[in-house]
Protein backbone atom coordinates (compact mmCIF):
# COMPACT_ATOMS: atom_id res chain seq x y z
CA UNK A 1 0.00 0.00 0.00
CA UNK A 2 2.85 2.41 0.85
CA UNK A 3 4.65 1.82 -2.44
CA UNK A 4 1.40 2.13 -4.32
CA UNK A 5 0.64 5.60 -2.94
CA UNK A 6 1.30 7.29 -6.33
CA UNK A 7 -1.30 5.02 -7.93
CA UNK A 8 -3.84 5.77 -5.22
CA UNK A 9 -3.25 9.51 -5.51
CA UNK A 10 -3.56 9.28 -9.31
CA UNK A 11 -6.91 7.51 -9.04
CA UNK A 12 -8.12 10.12 -6.57
CA UNK A 13 -7.07 12.88 -8.94
CA UNK A 14 -9.05 11.36 -11.81
CA UNK A 15 -12.27 12.32 -10.05
CA UNK A 16 -11.33 15.97 -10.53
CA UNK A 17 -9.64 15.56 -13.94
CA UNK A 18 -6.36 17.08 -12.80
CA UNK A 19 -2.66 16.29 -12.65
CA UNK A 20 -0.88 15.90 -9.31
CA UNK A 21 2.78 16.58 -8.61
CA UNK A 22 4.57 15.60 -5.39
CA UNK A 23 7.50 17.98 -5.19
CA UNK A 24 9.13 20.65 -3.04
CA UNK A 25 7.80 22.05 0.23
CA UNK A 26 4.60 23.83 -0.76
CA UNK A 27 1.11 22.93 -1.85
CA UNK A 28 -0.61 24.97 -4.55
CA UNK A 29 -2.71 24.75 -7.71
CA UNK A 30 -3.30 26.82 -10.81
CA UNK A 31 -6.59 25.09 -11.56
CA UNK A 32 -5.06 22.60 -13.99
CA UNK A 33 -2.30 20.99 -11.95
CA UNK A 34 -1.90 20.35 -8.23
CA UNK A 35 1.44 20.36 -6.44
CA UNK A 36 1.70 18.87 -2.97
CA UNK A 37 4.86 18.69 -0.84
CA UNK A 38 7.36 15.86 -0.91
CA UNK A 39 6.33 13.43 1.84
CA UNK A 40 7.83 10.35 3.43
CA UNK A 41 5.29 7.88 2.11
CA UNK A 42 6.79 5.03 4.15
CA UNK A 43 5.29 6.67 7.23
CA UNK A 44 1.55 5.98 7.13
CA UNK A 45 0.75 8.91 9.39
CA UNK A 46 2.70 11.31 7.21
CA UNK A 47 1.34 9.74 4.02
CA UNK A 48 -2.13 10.63 5.22
CA UNK A 49 -1.20 14.27 4.76
CA UNK A 50 -1.16 13.64 1.00
CA UNK A 51 -4.89 13.08 1.09
CA UNK A 52 -5.42 16.29 3.06
CA UNK A 53 -3.33 18.35 0.67
CA UNK A 54 -4.98 16.75 -2.34
CA UNK A 55 -8.48 17.28 -0.96
CA UNK A 56 -7.80 20.94 -0.26
CA UNK A 57 -6.26 21.73 -3.62
CA UNK A 58 -8.87 19.66 -5.46
CA UNK A 59 -11.50 21.76 -3.69
CA UNK A 60 -9.90 24.88 -5.18
CA UNK A 61 -9.99 23.29 -8.62
CA UNK A 62 -13.65 22.41 -8.11
CA UNK A 63 -14.99 25.60 -6.51
CA UNK A 64 -12.53 28.51 -7.02
CA UNK A 65 -12.78 30.96 -9.92
CA UNK A 66 -9.16 31.26 -11.08
CA UNK A 67 -9.89 34.29 -13.23
CA UNK A 68 -10.51 36.15 -9.99
CA UNK A 69 -7.35 34.68 -8.47
CA UNK A 70 -5.33 35.94 -11.42
CA UNK A 71 -6.86 39.41 -11.20
CA UNK A 72 -5.70 39.92 -7.60
CA UNK A 73 -2.33 38.18 -7.76
CA UNK A 74 -0.49 41.48 -8.20
CA UNK A 75 -1.20 42.59 -4.64
CA UNK A 76 0.28 40.01 -2.30
CA UNK A 77 -1.47 41.27 0.79
CA UNK A 78 -4.91 41.37 -0.80
CA UNK A 79 -4.29 37.98 -2.42
CA UNK A 80 -3.45 36.44 0.96
CA UNK A 81 -6.61 37.82 2.52
CA UNK A 82 -8.68 36.38 -0.32
CA UNK A 83 -6.91 33.04 0.03
CA UNK A 84 -7.60 32.48 3.72
CA UNK A 85 -11.28 33.37 3.25
CA UNK A 86 -11.64 31.22 0.14
CA UNK A 87 -9.97 28.31 1.98
CA UNK A 88 -12.75 28.25 4.54
CA UNK A 89 -15.45 28.29 1.87
CA UNK A 90 -14.08 25.54 -0.34
CA UNK A 91 -13.10 23.26 2.57
CA UNK A 92 -16.63 23.45 3.93
CA UNK A 93 -18.05 22.55 0.51
CA UNK A 94 -15.78 19.57 -0.20
CA UNK A 95 -16.15 18.30 3.37
CA UNK A 96 -19.91 18.09 2.86
CA UNK A 97 -19.63 16.45 -0.56
CA UNK A 98 -17.04 13.71 0.06
CA UNK A 99 -16.95 11.31 3.01
CA UNK A 100 -13.69 11.29 4.98
CA UNK A 101 -12.36 14.56 3.57
CA UNK A 102 -13.26 16.56 6.69
CA UNK A 103 -11.10 14.31 8.91
CA UNK A 104 -8.15 14.56 6.52
CA UNK A 105 -8.39 18.34 6.39
CA UNK A 106 -8.38 18.57 10.18
CA UNK A 107 -5.37 16.26 10.29
CA UNK A 108 -3.63 18.48 7.74
CA UNK A 109 -4.32 21.58 9.80
CA UNK A 110 -2.82 19.97 12.90
CA UNK A 111 0.44 19.41 11.00
CA UNK A 112 1.03 23.19 10.98
CA UNK A 113 1.08 23.49 14.77
CA UNK A 114 4.88 23.77 14.96
CA UNK A 115 4.89 26.66 12.50
CA UNK A 116 2.16 28.30 14.52
CA UNK A 117 4.38 28.20 17.61
CA UNK A 118 7.04 30.12 15.66
CA UNK A 119 4.48 32.71 14.63
CA UNK A 120 3.35 33.16 18.23
CA UNK A 121 6.83 33.34 19.75
CA UNK A 122 8.74 35.39 17.16
CA UNK A 123 8.21 38.95 15.91
CA UNK A 124 5.83 38.96 12.95
CA UNK A 125 4.40 41.39 10.47
CA UNK A 126 0.98 42.53 11.80
CA UNK A 127 -0.87 41.19 8.80
CA UNK A 128 0.79 37.79 9.27
CA UNK A 129 -0.85 37.59 12.69
CA UNK A 130 -4.18 38.95 11.46
CA UNK A 131 -4.47 36.60 8.49
CA UNK A 132 -3.31 33.62 10.56
CA UNK A 133 -5.99 34.46 13.12
CA UNK A 134 -8.64 34.60 10.37
CA UNK A 135 -7.60 31.22 9.07
CA UNK A 136 -7.57 29.48 12.45
CA UNK A 137 -10.70 31.24 13.69
CA UNK A 138 -12.65 29.94 10.69
CA UNK A 139 -11.20 26.46 11.13
CA UNK A 140 -12.46 26.32 14.69
CA UNK A 141 -15.69 28.29 14.28
CA UNK A 142 -17.22 27.31 10.95
CA UNK A 143 -15.38 24.12 9.97
CA UNK A 144 -15.62 22.68 13.46
CA UNK A 145 -12.00 21.60 13.88
CA UNK A 146 -11.98 21.09 17.64
CA UNK A 147 -8.20 20.62 17.63
CA UNK A 148 -7.74 24.21 16.47
CA UNK A 149 -9.85 26.02 19.07
CA UNK A 150 -6.91 26.62 21.37
CA UNK A 151 -4.72 27.85 18.49
CA UNK A 152 -7.44 30.23 17.38
CA UNK A 153 -7.68 31.60 20.93
CA UNK A 154 -3.91 32.16 21.16
CA UNK A 155 -3.93 34.08 17.88
CA UNK A 156 -6.98 36.05 19.04
CA UNK A 157 -4.99 37.34 22.02
CA UNK A 158 -2.15 38.38 19.69
CA UNK A 159 -4.50 40.24 17.33
CA UNK A 160 -6.19 41.85 20.31
CA UNK A 161 -2.87 43.54 21.04
CA UNK A 162 -2.87 45.04 17.54
CA UNK A 163 -6.49 46.06 17.01
CA UNK A 164 -8.90 47.95 19.20
CA UNK A 165 -12.12 46.26 20.27
CA UNK A 166 -14.24 47.99 17.62
CA UNK A 167 -11.99 46.99 14.75
CA UNK A 168 -11.71 43.41 16.03
CA UNK A 169 -15.48 43.08 16.38
CA UNK A 170 -16.05 44.35 12.86
CA UNK A 171 -13.36 41.99 11.53
CA UNK A 172 -14.95 38.92 13.13
CA UNK A 173 -18.36 40.05 11.88
CA UNK A 174 -17.06 40.05 8.31
CA UNK A 175 -15.03 36.85 8.33
CA UNK A 176 -17.89 34.73 9.76
CA UNK A 177 -19.67 35.16 6.42
CA UNK A 178 -16.84 33.65 4.32
CA UNK A 179 -17.61 29.89 4.64
CA UNK A 180 -21.22 30.37 3.54
CA UNK A 181 -20.70 32.56 0.48
CA UNK A 182 -21.89 31.20 -2.88
CA UNK A 183 -18.81 31.77 -5.03
CA UNK A 184 -15.37 33.34 -5.36
CA UNK A 185 -16.87 36.62 -6.56
CA UNK A 186 -18.72 36.96 -3.27
CA UNK A 187 -15.48 36.25 -1.39
CA UNK A 188 -13.77 38.99 -3.41
CA UNK A 189 -16.48 41.45 -2.42
CA UNK A 190 -16.02 40.48 1.22
CA UNK A 191 -12.26 41.01 0.84
CA UNK A 192 -12.89 44.54 -0.36
CA UNK A 193 -14.98 45.22 2.75
CA UNK A 194 -12.27 43.85 5.04
CA UNK A 195 -9.63 45.64 2.98
CA UNK A 196 -11.43 48.90 3.56
CA UNK A 197 -11.49 48.17 7.29
CA UNK A 198 -7.74 47.41 7.32
CA UNK A 199 -6.90 50.32 5.00
CA UNK A 200 -6.00 48.21 1.99
CA UNK A 201 -7.03 51.30 0.01
CA UNK A 202 -4.76 50.44 -2.89
CA UNK A 203 -7.11 47.60 -3.66
CA UNK A 204 -6.17 44.52 -5.62
CA UNK A 205 -5.74 46.43 -8.88
CA UNK A 206 -2.68 48.23 -7.54
CA UNK A 207 0.49 46.17 -7.24
CA UNK A 208 1.80 48.30 -4.38
CA UNK A 209 1.47 46.83 -0.90
CA UNK A 210 0.24 48.58 2.22
CA UNK A 211 2.53 51.29 3.54
CA UNK A 212 3.72 51.67 7.11
CA UNK A 213 1.60 54.75 7.58
CA UNK A 214 -1.51 52.86 6.44
CA UNK A 215 -0.86 50.29 9.11
CA UNK A 216 -0.62 52.89 11.82
CA UNK A 217 -3.97 54.50 11.08
CA UNK A 218 -6.80 52.41 9.64
CA UNK A 219 -9.53 54.55 8.11
CA UNK A 220 -8.13 57.51 9.94
CA UNK A 221 -8.55 55.80 13.29
CA UNK A 222 -6.01 54.20 15.56
CA UNK A 223 -7.31 50.69 14.97
CA UNK A 224 -3.86 49.24 14.58
CA UNK A 225 -1.80 49.98 17.65
CA UNK A 226 1.80 51.10 17.44
CA UNK A 227 4.21 48.19 17.11
CA UNK A 228 8.00 48.01 16.93
CA UNK A 229 7.56 45.19 14.40
CA UNK A 230 6.16 47.41 11.68
CA UNK A 231 8.47 47.17 8.70
CA UNK A 232 8.67 47.02 4.95
CA UNK A 233 6.26 44.67 3.15
CA UNK A 234 8.92 42.99 1.04
CA UNK A 235 9.30 40.15 3.53
CA UNK A 236 5.57 39.76 3.79
CA UNK A 237 5.28 39.56 0.01
CA UNK A 238 7.69 36.61 0.03
CA UNK A 239 5.67 34.98 2.80
CA UNK A 240 2.32 35.28 1.06
CA UNK A 241 3.23 33.84 -2.30
CA UNK A 242 6.11 31.55 -3.16
CA UNK A 243 5.95 32.32 -6.89
CA UNK A 244 5.25 35.92 -7.72
CA UNK A 245 4.95 35.40 -11.47
CA UNK A 246 1.93 33.08 -11.22
CA UNK A 247 -1.28 33.07 -9.23
CA UNK A 248 -1.39 30.03 -6.99
CA UNK A 249 -3.81 29.11 -4.25
CA UNK A 250 -2.01 27.41 -1.38
CA UNK A 251 -3.15 24.69 1.04
CA UNK A 252 -0.86 26.02 3.71
CA UNK A 253 -2.96 29.12 4.21
CA UNK A 254 -1.17 31.68 2.07
CA UNK A 255 2.14 30.06 2.94
CA UNK A 256 2.05 32.08 6.14
CA UNK A 257 2.84 29.02 8.20
CA UNK A 258 5.49 27.53 5.93
CA UNK A 259 7.69 30.41 4.85
CA UNK A 260 10.70 28.96 6.68
CA UNK A 261 10.59 25.92 4.44
CA UNK A 262 11.24 28.15 1.43
CA UNK A 263 14.82 28.49 2.58
CA UNK A 264 15.42 24.80 2.02
CA UNK A 265 13.86 23.66 -1.23
CA UNK A 266 15.83 20.41 -1.17
CA UNK A 267 16.59 18.16 -4.06
CA UNK A 268 14.06 16.89 -6.54
CA UNK A 269 15.86 13.58 -6.95
CA UNK A 270 13.55 11.91 -4.45
CA UNK A 271 10.40 13.55 -5.77
CA UNK A 272 7.68 11.31 -7.09
CA UNK A 273 6.84 14.01 -9.56
CA UNK A 274 3.68 14.16 -11.57
CA UNK A 275 1.06 11.60 -10.78
CA UNK A 276 -1.25 11.94 -13.71
CA UNK A 277 -0.81 12.28 -17.41
CA UNK A 278 -0.11 14.80 -20.16
CA UNK A 279 -0.14 14.16 -23.90
CA UNK A 280 3.09 14.76 -25.81
CA UNK A 281 3.40 17.89 -27.89
CA UNK A 282 3.44 17.03 -31.57
CA UNK A 283 6.63 17.37 -33.55
CA UNK A 284 7.38 16.79 -37.23
CA UNK A 285 5.94 13.43 -38.34
CA UNK A 286 8.29 13.37 -41.36
CA UNK A 287 11.26 12.93 -39.01
CA UNK A 288 9.79 9.72 -37.63
CA UNK A 289 8.74 8.40 -41.03
CA UNK A 290 12.24 8.89 -42.40
CA UNK A 291 13.92 7.28 -39.39
CA UNK A 292 11.50 4.35 -39.33
CA UNK A 293 11.89 3.49 -43.02
CA UNK A 294 14.97 1.31 -42.42
CA UNK A 295 13.21 -0.59 -39.63
CA UNK A 296 10.34 -1.90 -41.78
CA UNK A 297 11.74 -5.48 -42.09
CA UNK A 298 12.08 -5.75 -38.30
CA UNK A 299 8.62 -4.28 -37.84
CA UNK A 300 7.09 -6.78 -40.29
CA UNK A 301 8.85 -9.76 -38.71
CA UNK A 302 7.77 -8.78 -35.19
CA UNK A 303 4.18 -8.30 -36.28
CA UNK A 304 4.03 -11.83 -37.73
CA UNK A 305 5.78 -13.29 -34.68
CA UNK A 306 3.48 -11.57 -32.19
CA UNK A 307 0.35 -12.44 -34.15
CA UNK A 308 1.34 -16.10 -34.34
CA UNK A 309 2.11 -16.21 -30.62
CA UNK A 310 -1.19 -14.65 -29.57
CA UNK A 311 -3.24 -16.75 -31.98
CA UNK A 312 -1.64 -19.85 -30.53
CA UNK A 313 -2.18 -18.81 -26.93
CA UNK A 314 -5.73 -17.59 -27.20
CA UNK A 315 -8.51 -19.17 -29.19
CA UNK A 316 -11.41 -19.28 -26.82
CA UNK A 317 -12.62 -22.33 -28.73
CA UNK A 318 -13.45 -25.75 -27.35
CA UNK A 319 -11.11 -28.53 -28.35
CA UNK A 320 -12.45 -32.09 -28.17
CA UNK A 321 -10.82 -35.51 -28.15
CA UNK A 322 -12.49 -38.81 -29.02
CA UNK A 323 -16.23 -39.55 -29.24
CA UNK A 324 -17.87 -41.40 -26.40
CA UNK A 325 -19.84 -44.17 -28.17
CA UNK A 326 -22.03 -44.67 -25.11
CA UNK A 327 -23.54 -41.24 -25.49
CA UNK A 328 -24.16 -41.05 -29.25
CA UNK A 329 -27.89 -41.03 -28.60
CA UNK A 330 -27.51 -37.51 -27.20
CA UNK A 331 -26.88 -36.30 -30.73
CA UNK A 332 -30.60 -36.56 -31.53
CA UNK A 333 -31.42 -34.39 -28.49
CA UNK A 334 -28.94 -31.68 -29.56
CA UNK A 335 -26.73 -32.47 -26.58
CA UNK A 336 -23.03 -31.81 -27.27
CA UNK A 337 -21.79 -34.02 -24.44
CA UNK A 338 -20.49 -36.63 -26.94
CA UNK A 339 -16.78 -36.62 -26.15
CA UNK A 340 -14.68 -38.44 -23.66
CA UNK A 341 -12.87 -35.19 -22.71
CA UNK A 342 -13.43 -31.52 -23.40
CA UNK A 343 -10.85 -28.74 -22.91
CA UNK A 344 -11.32 -24.99 -23.03
CA UNK A 345 -8.26 -22.95 -23.88
CA UNK A 346 -7.70 -19.84 -21.79
CA UNK A 347 -8.34 -16.44 -23.36
CA UNK A 348 -4.98 -14.70 -23.52
CA UNK A 349 -4.12 -11.00 -23.55
CA UNK A 350 -0.90 -9.00 -23.29
CA UNK A 351 -0.24 -5.44 -22.15
CA UNK A 352 2.91 -3.78 -23.54
CA UNK A 353 4.15 -0.39 -22.30
CA UNK A 354 7.17 1.22 -23.97
CA UNK A 355 9.00 3.83 -21.86
CA UNK A 356 11.53 6.00 -23.70
CA UNK A 357 14.10 8.30 -22.08
CA UNK A 358 14.38 11.66 -23.86
CA UNK A 359 16.55 13.41 -21.27
CA UNK A 360 19.21 15.94 -22.23
CA UNK A 361 21.93 13.29 -22.62
CA UNK A 362 19.91 11.71 -25.44
CA UNK A 363 21.07 14.64 -27.57
CA UNK A 364 24.40 12.86 -28.22
CA UNK A 365 24.75 11.79 -31.84
CA UNK A 366 25.67 8.52 -33.50
CA UNK A 367 29.05 8.73 -35.23
CA UNK A 368 28.08 7.13 -38.54
CA UNK A 369 24.69 8.63 -39.33
CA UNK A 370 24.93 11.74 -37.17
CA UNK A 371 21.49 11.07 -35.70
CA UNK A 372 20.75 11.82 -32.05
CA UNK A 373 20.08 9.02 -29.59
CA UNK A 374 16.57 10.37 -29.11
CA UNK A 375 15.78 10.12 -32.83
CA UNK A 376 16.75 6.45 -32.94
CA UNK A 377 14.93 5.65 -29.69
CA UNK A 378 11.76 7.47 -30.77
CA UNK A 379 11.64 5.79 -34.18
CA UNK A 380 12.28 2.43 -32.53
CA UNK A 381 9.34 2.99 -30.15
CA UNK A 382 7.10 3.95 -33.08
CA UNK A 383 8.01 0.82 -35.05
CA UNK A 384 7.41 -1.40 -32.03
CA UNK A 385 3.99 0.12 -31.48
CA UNK A 386 3.16 -0.16 -35.19
CA UNK A 387 4.17 -3.83 -35.26
CA UNK A 388 1.79 -4.60 -32.37
CA UNK A 389 -1.07 -2.53 -33.78
CA UNK A 390 -4.29 -4.34 -34.63
CA UNK A 391 -3.33 -7.67 -33.05
CA UNK A 392 -6.32 -8.86 -31.10
CA UNK A 393 -5.31 -9.40 -27.48
CA UNK A 394 -2.35 -6.97 -27.42
CA UNK A 395 -2.70 -3.54 -25.82
CA UNK A 396 0.26 -1.26 -26.47
CA UNK A 397 1.03 2.18 -24.98
CA UNK A 398 4.04 4.48 -25.29
CA UNK A 399 5.33 7.07 -22.80
CA UNK A 400 8.27 9.48 -23.00
CA UNK A 401 10.10 10.90 -20.01
CA UNK A 402 10.65 13.67 -19.12
CA UNK A 403 7.93 15.79 -20.71
CA UNK A 404 7.75 19.51 -21.28
CA UNK A 405 4.89 20.00 -18.83
CA UNK A 406 5.39 17.04 -16.52
CA UNK A 407 7.81 14.27 -15.62
CA UNK A 408 6.37 12.05 -18.33
CA UNK A 409 4.05 12.48 -21.30
CA UNK A 410 1.91 10.05 -23.29
CA UNK A 411 2.60 9.42 -26.95
CA UNK A 412 0.21 6.53 -27.53
CA UNK A 413 -2.78 5.04 -25.72
CA UNK A 414 -4.10 1.56 -26.38
CA UNK A 415 -7.12 2.79 -28.33
CA UNK A 416 -5.07 4.97 -30.71
CA UNK A 417 -3.39 4.07 -33.99
CA UNK A 418 0.33 4.89 -34.09
CA UNK A 419 0.05 6.22 -37.63
CA UNK A 420 -2.61 8.72 -36.52
CA UNK A 421 -0.43 10.16 -33.73
CA UNK A 422 2.98 9.71 -35.37
CA UNK A 423 3.87 13.37 -34.77
CA UNK A 424 3.88 12.72 -31.00
CA UNK A 425 6.84 10.37 -31.45
CA UNK A 426 9.08 13.21 -32.62
CA UNK A 427 10.41 14.26 -29.22
CA UNK A 428 13.46 16.43 -28.60
CA UNK A 429 15.89 15.84 -25.69
CA UNK A 430 15.28 17.84 -22.54
CA UNK A 431 15.58 17.72 -18.78
CA UNK A 432 16.58 14.95 -16.38
CA UNK A 433 15.64 11.25 -16.08
CA UNK A 434 12.42 10.76 -14.04
CA UNK A 435 12.27 7.00 -14.67
CA UNK A 436 10.50 6.24 -11.38
CA UNK A 437 7.60 8.54 -12.22
CA UNK A 438 7.17 6.95 -15.64
CA UNK A 439 7.31 3.43 -14.16
CA UNK A 440 4.65 4.23 -11.57
CA UNK A 441 2.42 5.52 -14.34
CA UNK A 442 2.93 2.34 -16.38
CA UNK A 443 2.17 0.20 -13.33
CA UNK A 444 -1.05 2.08 -12.75
CA UNK A 445 -2.04 1.64 -16.38
CA UNK A 446 -1.44 -2.12 -16.48
CA UNK A 447 -3.64 -2.61 -13.43
CA UNK A 448 -6.55 -1.12 -15.38
CA UNK A 449 -6.29 -3.79 -18.10
CA UNK A 450 -5.93 -6.97 -16.00
CA UNK A 451 -4.11 -8.82 -18.80
CA UNK A 452 -2.58 -12.27 -18.41
CA UNK A 453 0.82 -10.85 -19.30
CA UNK A 454 2.30 -7.41 -18.66
CA UNK A 455 5.49 -6.27 -20.41
CA UNK A 456 7.45 -3.03 -19.87
CA UNK A 457 10.18 -2.00 -22.33
CA UNK A 458 12.47 0.71 -20.93
CA UNK A 459 14.99 2.57 -23.11
CA UNK A 460 17.34 4.89 -21.21
CA UNK A 461 20.91 6.18 -21.19
CA UNK A 462 21.51 7.45 -17.66
CA UNK A 463 20.97 7.32 -13.94
CA UNK A 464 17.36 7.84 -12.79
CA UNK A 465 16.61 11.02 -10.87
CA UNK A 466 15.59 8.90 -7.90
CA UNK A 467 17.26 5.49 -7.67
CA UNK A 468 15.32 4.75 -4.49
CA UNK A 469 11.93 5.39 -6.07
CA UNK A 470 12.94 3.46 -9.19
CA UNK A 471 13.84 0.44 -7.06
CA UNK A 472 10.48 0.66 -5.30
CA UNK A 473 8.61 0.86 -8.59
CA UNK A 474 10.50 -2.10 -10.08
CA UNK A 475 9.94 -4.16 -6.91
CA UNK A 476 6.23 -3.38 -7.02
CA UNK A 477 6.08 -4.32 -10.71
CA UNK A 478 7.81 -7.65 -10.03
CA UNK A 479 5.40 -8.42 -7.18
CA UNK A 480 2.52 -7.93 -9.60
CA UNK A 481 3.93 -10.21 -12.31
CA UNK A 482 5.15 -7.47 -14.64
CA UNK A 483 8.08 -8.32 -16.94
CA UNK A 484 10.46 -5.35 -17.20
CA UNK A 485 13.17 -5.30 -19.90
CA UNK A 486 15.70 -2.48 -19.79
CA UNK A 487 18.03 -1.21 -22.53
CA UNK A 488 20.92 1.05 -21.59
CA UNK A 489 22.50 3.18 -24.32
CA UNK A 490 26.21 3.19 -23.53
CA UNK A 491 25.29 2.87 -19.86
CA UNK A 492 25.42 -0.15 -17.57
CA UNK A 493 23.67 1.57 -14.66
CA UNK A 494 20.55 -0.52 -15.18
CA UNK A 495 22.40 -3.75 -14.40
CA UNK A 496 21.88 -3.07 -10.71
CA UNK A 497 18.25 -2.07 -11.12
CA UNK A 498 16.68 -4.33 -13.74
CA UNK A 499 16.35 -8.10 -13.61
CA UNK A 500 16.66 -8.16 -17.38
CA UNK A 501 18.95 -5.46 -18.79
CA UNK A 502 20.99 -5.16 -21.99
CA UNK A 503 23.70 -2.58 -22.68
CA UNK A 504 23.81 -1.16 -26.21
CA UNK A 505 27.29 0.30 -26.78
CA UNK A 506 26.41 1.55 -30.27
CA UNK A 507 23.11 3.45 -30.35
CA UNK A 508 22.71 2.46 -34.00
CA UNK A 509 22.24 -1.13 -32.82
CA UNK A 510 19.45 -0.21 -30.42
CA UNK A 511 16.56 -1.21 -32.74
CA UNK A 512 18.10 -4.63 -33.43
CA UNK A 513 18.61 -5.27 -29.71
CA UNK A 514 15.08 -4.21 -28.78
CA UNK A 515 13.39 -6.16 -31.58
CA UNK A 516 15.42 -9.30 -30.80
CA UNK A 517 14.19 -9.11 -27.23
CA UNK A 518 10.63 -8.69 -28.45
CA UNK A 519 10.98 -11.77 -30.66
CA UNK A 520 12.13 -13.68 -27.62
CA UNK A 521 9.25 -12.34 -25.50
CA UNK A 522 6.66 -13.59 -27.95
CA UNK A 523 8.21 -17.04 -28.12
CA UNK A 524 8.58 -17.87 -24.44
CA UNK A 525 5.89 -18.77 -21.96
CA UNK A 526 4.55 -16.24 -19.55
CA UNK A 527 6.45 -15.99 -16.28
CA UNK A 528 9.74 -17.38 -17.62
CA UNK A 529 12.77 -15.10 -17.24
Amino acid sequence: MKNAMPIIVANYAKVFNINVRMQGNFAYTDGKEIVIPRLNLTDERVARLAYGYLAHEAAHVRYTNFKIVKSISGNFTFFSLFNVLEDARIERLIGREFVGVWENLEFLRSSFDEKLIEILNKPQHPFTLIFSFISYYLCAKSQGFASQRNNAFLLFKKVKELLCAKALNRLTFFIKKAPYLKNSAAVLKLCEQIGELLSLKSSYKNKDTVSQSDLRAINGKDYLKESRFLRDDNLFAKVCLNKAEKAYVGADKSVLLNYEAAKDEGSSRDDLGLVGSCVCKEGNFRNIMAAAKDLYPLKRALMLSARAFIDKKRSGRQSHTYLDTKHLSRLFMYDDRLFLKKEIEEDFSTYVHILVDVSGSMMLKEKLSGRMRSEIACSCAYCLASALEGIDGIFCEVTFFPGFRSEYEIALKHNEKPSFVIARFDQKPRGSTPLAQALWYAIGRQQEFSCQRNIFIVITDGIPDSVKQTEKALAFAKEHSCEVYGFGIESAVGNDLFTSFAVVNDVGELPNAVFETMFMIFKKQRGMQ
